[in-house]
């Protein structure tokens, strides 16, 4: 019987240790923490329901086409059988398994096992990424292992299994997320790094990128065709109105880089990059850096927001960090006064506690909560108001009135499909705050909206305290103290 290594111990426990911190906050609440988690499970519900993906979708911005890929929404709804509780556990239960791909990749790159647990434990407690999935039904929970896999089975193209993995790979990155693109990008910066002659590039590895990216091409332009014809470049930023775009998609800065990754993978992976890259030049390293600085040339560029572009590059980050932590373990360990390794890793738990996890559990702890005073209010329209209604919130509750509200929507997230997302945004700013009832009723007509929801997140997103235009006006309506008005006019 073969011998359980001690470090996959650990490292299973460090899994199991990450899955039980995120369920215990995603299981604290009943909702999902995001109206994003509402676009997905309106698509997952439809395919268990009618056992079809859906193509038109009745309530988003009054009914537009649906052109979105949806292998993660076919997955969650066969896996999760349209229960909650499976719907809030397969997303948790993905991101924490990364922790074993992060630690196969880390081993590889820095040859040892400590190394590769340290860069498993400190991406496991990757506060931006606590952030972002916790408790959502979040595309990137498949994403990143799937992309970090891809990454390691390209440097092992020799093994059948590693292989037959990228292939498949190759069929659903594309069919899952548009930052497939990504890996399209970091192959060619790869090969274009390699050109330079510090490595050579085997001829499968060199048919396997470009057949890859050729493959992924192909499926974004099939799944994307009709909108590429409409919106042409516009699409490479999702049609995002120029508001919400320069907040999203903002010039990246060092400060970004600081607060954002976190000291400690930020150091110790930027020291890693240096020692695998520029000092060893591992193959698997200049993958991974290319990857990295591919990630970096699209946020500065801002063709990547400035949240998903640090969950990536964190990831990356993370992974060379047992390159650092091998380098200094291996020089104590060396070293006539062999007890510094002990305070060497001591210092690191020390620092992992203070910068990582207290930093993920506060991010944890405050992360985006859907409250029920909000599903109430939201619900409330479902009960007051006609099926052919038209609600008006703000962008980030427009899933909500579709999910919990059962009504139209006049904007959400959903920007790439929208019609005319940009003079959209601006008309319902101005609804919000013009002081003017004709200007205010002229715009109501456009969007044939009937109900307006005045939610406190659309007070402080607008800086209003109401609107100003329904006062001692028999064309509004008011309901429950001005949370809603009814447009009779």
């Amino acid at each position: 019987m073969k011998k359980i290594k001690v470090e996959h111990i650990l490292l299973l426990l460090i899994f199991l240790f990450i899955l039980a911190f995120r369920m215990y906050f995603a299981f604290q609440v009943e909702y999902f923490n995001t109206d994003d988690a509402y676009f997905h499970l309106k698509y997952i519900e439809h395919i268990l329901e009618k056992g079809t993906v859906m193509i038109y979708d009745p309530l988003s911005y009054g009914g537009i086409d649906v052109i979105y890929p949806h292998l993660f929404h076919i997955l969650m709804a066969l896996f999760s059988f349209g229960s909650v509780f499976m719907l809030k556990l397969i997303p948790e239960l993905a991101i924490s398994l990364t922790v074993f791909v992060v630690y196969l990749v880390s081993k590889d790159i820095s040859g040892n096992s400590f190394g590769a647990l340290f860069s498993s434990l400190l991406f496991g407690f990757y506060p931006l990424i606590f952030y972002e999935t916790l408790n959502n039904l979040s595309i990137y929970t498949f994403i990143l292992p799937l992309l970090l896999l891809m990454v390691y089975s390209l440097t092992r193209l020799d093994d059948k299994k590693y292989l037959w993995f990228f292939v498949l790979g190759s069929f659903l990155l594309p069919l899952l997320h548009p930052s497939s693109l990504l890996f399209v990008f970091m192959g060619f910066l790869y090969l274009f790094l390699l050109s330079g002659g510090a490595l050579s590039s085997t001829r499968i590895k060199k048919e396997a990128i470009f057949f890859s990216s050729f493959l992924i091409l192909l499926l974004q332009l099939l799944i994307y065709k009709k909108m590429i014809l409409q919106h042409g470049l516009g699409l490479l930023w999702n049609n995002i109105p120029s508001n919400i775009f320069n907040d999203l998609f903002r010039q990246f800065s060092s400060t970004d880089l600081i607060f954002g990754l976190g000291l400690l993978p930020l150091v110790l992976g930027a020291f890693g990059v240096y020692v695998s890259v520029i000092r060893e030049k591992k193959k698997l390293a200049y993958l991974l850096a290319s990857f990295g600085l591919s990630v970096l040339i699209l946020l500065f560029f801002r063709f990547l927001s400035i949240s998903i572009g640090l969950i990536f590059l964190g990831l990356v980050l993370c992974v060379f960090s047992s390159s650092t932590f091998t380098l200094v373990y291996d020089y104590f360990s060396n070293f006539k006064f062999i007890r510094l390794r002990t305070v060497f890793v001591v210092v690191l738990i020390f620092s992992f506690i203070f910068l990582s996890f207290i930093p993920s559990y506060d991010s944890a702890n405050n992360s985006r909560q859907l409250t029920d005073n909000k599903v109430k209010q939201i619900k409330w329209l479902s009960i007051n108001t006609l099926p052919e209604h038209v609600i008006l919130g703000n962008f980030e509750e427009g899933n909500l009135i579709n999910y919990y509200g059962m009504r139209k929507n006049v904007i959400d997230t959903n920007f790439a499909v929208a019609p005319d997302p940009v003079v959209r945004y601006r008309d319902i700013e101005l609804i919000y705050t013009t002081p003017s009832e004709a200007l205010a009723l002229d715009l109501l007509r456009k969007y044939n909206i009937n109900f307006i929801y005045v939610s406190d997140e659309t007070k402080e997103f607008y800086g209003i305290n109401g609107l100003s235009y329904t006062k001692n006006n028999l064309c509004f309506e008011s309901f429950r103290e001005g949370r809603y008005y009814f447009v009779h006019c």
